[in-house]
C-alpha cells in the first residue's frame, strides 16, 4: 500500500500505465465494469461509494465532509489513500478553490461535484489519461441517482447535472491545455464533453510501461 507520505505528484511516474481511472457512482456503474478496470493494470480512483465495488481502488476521493461522517470507518478497512477538500482525521486534505477552473494540482476547482475533482486528483497523480466510469450526470432509468440508489439523508446534496456540464465545457480549453485526456466510457452518460469510447476501447488504448 502507498502510505500518505507517499509523493502524489510521484504515483504515476511509479506506475505500470500511463491511465488512471475515475469510478464515478451513477447508475451505469456495475461490479463487472470495475473489475475490467482493476485487471487493467491502471490506477484506480474511487469516488465517493464506488468503494462498496471497488476494492481495488488505490485512492478514494470524497469531497463531503458529512459523507466521511458516515462512511470513513469502513472505507478506512480499505487498502487505499484517502483524499478530500474537507478536514477528516486520516484523510489526507487537499484544497480546492471556491471557483472551477481544472488544475493539475491544488489548489482544485470544485465544479460541484466530487467526480470533477478527482479528474484534478489523478492529474496531480501525473497521470495525463483519464477513464471515466459511472459518470453519468443524469439519473438512472428508474430514478435513482447513483448505483446503490440514494445517500442517507446525513449526505444527501441536490445535484445540478446541467450546471455541471455546462462548467465542465468551460473548463474543456483548459483541460486540453494542461495534456490530460478525458475519456468517457460510461455504460451511459448525459455528458457530452468529453470524448466517448467503450470500456473495451479504452483498455486498448492503455499503454504499458513495464509488465504487470
Amino acid at each position: 500500500m502507498m502510505s500518505h507520505k507517499h509523493s502524489p505528484d510521484r504515483i504515476a511516474k511509479d506506475w505500470a500505465s500511463d491511465t488512471a481511472f475515475v469510478l464515478c457512482t451513477g447508475p451505469s456503474l456495475t461490479p463487472e465494469d470495475v473489475r475490467v478496470a482493476e485487471r487493467s493494470g491502471c490506477f484506480i480512483v474511487g469516488v465517493n461509494d464506488a468503494y462498496r465495488i471497488a476494492g481495488g481502488a488505490h485512492a478514494i476521493y470524497a469531497a463531503d465532509v458529512d459523507w466521511w461522517r458516515v462512511h470513513y470507518q469502513r472505507v478506512a478497512m480499505h487498502n487505499a489513500m484517502l483524499f478530500s477538500c474537507s478536514q477528516w482525521p486520516g484523510v489526507r486534505h487537499v484544497d480546492a478553490g471556491k471557483g472551477y477552473p481544472f488544475s493539475v494540482k491544488p489548489p482544485f476547482g470544485t465544479g460541484g461535484n466530487s467526480g470533477y475533482q478527482a479528474i484534478q486528483l489523478a492529474a496531480w497523480f501525473g497521470f495525463r489519461r483519464v477513464v471515466l466510469l459511472g459518470f453519468d450526470m443524469g439519473y438512472g432509468p428508474i430514478g435513482p441517482k447513483h448505483f446503490f440508489g440514494d445517500h442517507p439523508s446525513a449526505c444527501n446534496r441536490s445535484s445540478d447535472y446541467d450546471e455541471w456540464i455546462e462548467r465542465l465545457r468551460v473548463q474543456l480549453p483548459a483541460i486540453e491545455r494542461s495534456g490530460v485526456t478525458v475519456i468517457n466510457a460510461s455504460r451511459q452518460t448525459r455528458e457530452d464533453v468529453f470524448t466517448k469510447m467503450s470500456l473495451e476501447d479504452a483498455i486498448r488504448g492503455v499503454s504499458l510501461k513495464c509488465p504487470v
